[in-house]
């Protein structure tokens, strides 16, 4: 019996120590899975550049003009004409 509580008290052990570090976990699985999202990104880029020549660059001018609008038209820019 006293072997029984010996393997719970290390099972609790455990888990509250994965309770503790779950923070850092999650944040390790969240760059993880945006790096993943990026260079997929990033390889689909590139082969639709290698394929499709025209259409690589009709994705990559709507992208720079809503950068363009985006960082025009953010709250940083109103911020300074409203003081």
């Amino acid at each position: 019996m006293e072997r029984l509580a010996q393997y719970l008290d290390d099972l609790e052990d455990l888990i509250y120590a994965v309770a503790l570090k779950m923070e850092r976990i999650r944040k390790a699985v969240f760059l993880g899975v945006l790096l993943l999202f990026s260079f997929t990104l990033q390889f689909l880029g590139i082969l639709l550049a290698l394929s499709r020549p025209p259409l690589a660059l009709a994705v990559v001018s709507l992208t720079v003009v809503g950068m363009l609008y985006r960082g025009v038209t953010s709250g940083f820019q109103q911020q300074h004409l409203s003081s």
